[in-house]
């Protein structure tokens, strides 16, 4: 029993260090490994099989809040137009062309 509070002490100071960690985020990457380290710490509790269905929905909703706000910074990046149009035509030889 003992085990499982300590459990559940070091999950809350996990979850309060991942939120800082959110907050301080300010690039696509750095919110990117806060949700993939939320989603692992996530699949741990659930695979633990001890944590109780509030426990869970925090973490959840902290790593939907990190999905979020990536969404939200990829939005401001500058994308490429794409491959070109000789990048995505076949090969000249394939055409019957020499």
């Amino acid at each position: 029993m003992s085990e499982s509070l300590a459990l559940r002490r070091d999950v809350a100071s996990i979850i309060s260090n991942a939120e800082a960690a959110l907050e301080a985020a300010s690039t696509p990457e750095e919110v990117a490994d806060v949700e993939k380290n939320l989603t692992a710490i996530e699949v741990a509790m659930q695979t633990a099989g001890f944590f109780t269905l509030e426990e869970l929905r925090r973490i959840n909703e902290l790593r939907m809040r990190a999905r979020w706000t990536l969404g939200r910074l990829l939005k401001t990046v500058e994308r490429g137009t794409g491959l070109g149009a000789e990048r995505c035509a076949p090969p000249r030889h394939l055409l019957g062309a020499r």
